[in-house]
């Protein structure tokens, strides 16, 4: 059995999440067994853009901080980073490691920030899809990764969290050829589980004191959840922290891949959960977007009647046109080049549109948001 730690965090205040950090850490056996002098710790956050720690789009500092402490404490290098959406740089990095916290977290613990933007290309024969990988220096090089996710929701993938808190492994733009080789949710899900068994992460350790619900990762409403949860598996910790917002945690494609591999649970039952009492961190409101809604009608429906229903129905990236300022971030990042930019402002070939939703996930200005059919609902 798996052992997922729950524990209260009510506030981002530096002792509250170290005593929250601690207990989770002690309460999965605690680091000793795996880090020790001499060992480098890359501690791999999510910080997708450049945000504020009030906006619960990435991992809090003080969150950070308070693991960095623990690897240091053994003797080992602490290193924090990510690969970020857009090009995987050092100006951008400084940038957004300034704007998140990330400078502070270092600060406070002694840990190192990452400025290794070298990249490998690695082997993965376990993968089912990615048996090639390109992935940054930063996490393949270090001893130990520490996964470092925020719990939050997703356009595409519903819920975000471990598992896909890795794909950040893969740099910069690489990400976006990711998802133009893998566009349908079913494969780029097992892209996602393929990218995690190889990171293969120690350790676990979610920021879910804020998290984030509605149309996540980055223009959703911040939610408080008020926990810090952790585990040596990132399956099992997914399972968990889905069914704290989920009544049905499989309704996660992520969580369904792992399960067909049979390396996650099968059901909340086959994880030893500790720490606080986990029923009263469920909540039965946390806005959670529908799926993509593809494949809604293809079975329900012959040929081209379905496919034409679907191309309907499926949600699709739409303009809020008072807030673009025309910087072109939804141009640049767009996977298979959907996006043309006309008098400053996007216009979609929705035709070409594989609705991976980066557009959305990376315009900093909450310009795009994901236009749904009521009538998925219905046909769920």
């Amino acid at each position: 059995m798996d052992t997922v730690c729950v524990v209260k965090c009510g506030e981002y205040e530096q002792s509250a999440v170290q005593a929250a950090v601690d207990r989770s850490i002690a309460a999965i056996g605690g680091f000793g067994d795996v880090i020790g002098p001499g060992k480098t710790v890359a501690l791999k956050v999510n910080l997708l853009k450049k945000n504020r720690p009030e906006d619960c789009v990435t991992t809090h500092p003080l969150v950070v901080a308070a693991v960095a402490r623990r690897v240091r404490e053994l003797g080992a290098r602490a290193v924090i980073g990510d690969s970020p959406g857009g090009p995987f740089h050092k100006g951008a990095l400084k940038e957004i490691y300034r704007i998140s916290g990330m400078e502070e977290a270092a600060r406070l613990s002694g840990a190192e920030l990452n400025f290794d933007v070298s990249t490998v290309e690695v082997g993965n024969p376990q993968g089912v899809l990615a048996k090639q990988l390109t992935q940054t220096a930063f996490t393949h090089n270090a001893d130990v990764v520490i996964d470092l996710p925020k719990l939050k929701t997703h356009g595409m993938t519903r819920y975000t969290g471990a598992v896909k808190n890795l794909f950040g492994t893969i740099p910069g733009t690489v990400k976006v050829e990711y998802h133009y080789r893998m566009p349908e949710l079913e494969r780029f899900s097992a892209m996602l589980v393929d990218v995690c068994q190889h990171v293969n992460p120690a350790f676990t350790i979610m920021d879910a004191v804020w998290g984030m619900e509605g149309d996540g990762p980055s223009a959703g409403d911040p939610r408080h959840i008020g926990a810090i949860l952790a585990s040596r598996s990132p399956y099992a910790l997914d399972f968990a922290a889905a069914g704290l917002i989920l009544s049905d945690p499989t309704a996660i494609c992520t969580i369904r891949r792992a399960m067909e591999r049979g390396i996650g649970p099968q059901r909340l039952g086959d994880i030893n959960l500790v720490g606080d009492q986990y029923e009263s961190f469920r909540i039965s409101d946390y806005k959670v977007p529908e799926s993509r809604g593809t494949d809604l009608l293809r079975r329900r429906a012959p040929g081209f009647v379905g496919r034409a229903a679907n191309r309907l129905l499926t949600p699709r990236p739409k303009l809020i046109p008072n807030r673009c300022v025309g910087c072109g971030v939804c141009f640049r990042s767009c996977p298979p080049k959907a996006i043309t930019m006309e008098d400053h402002r996007p216009r979609f070939d929705f035709t070409a549109c594989i609705r991976c939703f980066c557009c959305h996930e990376l315009c900093p200005e909450k310009a795009i948001e994901i236009k749904r059919s009521p009538l998925i609902r219905m046909l769920k």
